[in-house]
């Protein structure tokens, strides 16, 4: 079950009005009226501070290979290789950072900023699915938005790490077993084949 839109249309039900209001006064370069639409800043997608993490400091072999793959897809939207490729979804690891933490950061982050009037309030206006968090932030945020949405990375980034560590470290020992499982399995064999001879 995809839980983005599995709760998409109810979270949409109180926030479409406010949102349609919000884009009608940007589109007349009037004030904006609301601050909470239900929209944040965004920094990539649900995958992206994960891979940049595992980039930096993962040495498993498997963790490695899997986010130079789901990289590019990441930084454009698709969360799919990451997803099912590491795994986050039904990973006990990576429940707090991923479903708690970094979008608790998200959405009391932009709307402290909003209150502060350090950002805008979110425009209304839309940049499409699967294009750059940056890109998006624009659309919706502004110049600031762009700033606070690169922050954002980076702060989600340091949280996702010490998470890293610690399923990375578990992946390591992993891969220790198996290799030395493969090694003893070719010395026994091997000496069964001298003992053969």
């Amino acid at each position: 079950i995809h839980g983005g839109m599995t709760v998409l249309p109810i979270m949409m039900l109180p926030f479409t009005q406010v949102q349609m209001e919000n884009l009608a006064a940007y589109q007349a370069g009037a004030v904006l009226p609301h601050m909470f639409t239900g929209a944040n800043l965004s920094y990539g997608s649900g995958s992206f501070p994960l891979i940049i993490a595992m980039l930096l400091f993962a040495k498993s072999k498997a963790n490695r290979s899997i986010t130079k793959l789901a990289g590019i897809p990441s930084f454009f939207g698709v969360d799919e290789p990451a997803y099912f490729g590491l795994p986050m979804i039904l990973n006990p690891i990576f429940f707090i950072p991923w479903v708690v933490l970094t979008p608790a950061i998200a959405v009391f982050g932009t709307y402290a900023l909003e209150a502060a009037k350090l950002i805008p309030y979110a425009s209304g206006a839309s940049a499409g699915s699967f294009v750059p968090f940056f890109i998006v932030d624009l659309v919706s945020y502004g110049w600031r938005g762009v700033a606070w949405g690169i922050l954002l990375v980076v702060l989600c980034v340091i949280v996702y790490i010490p998470f890293v560590k610690v399923y990375d470290k578990q992946k390591c020992k992993e891969e220790a077993m198996i290799e030395a499982e493969e090694i003893a399995a070719k010395n026994a064999g091997e000496k069964k084949a001298a003992s053969n001879s």
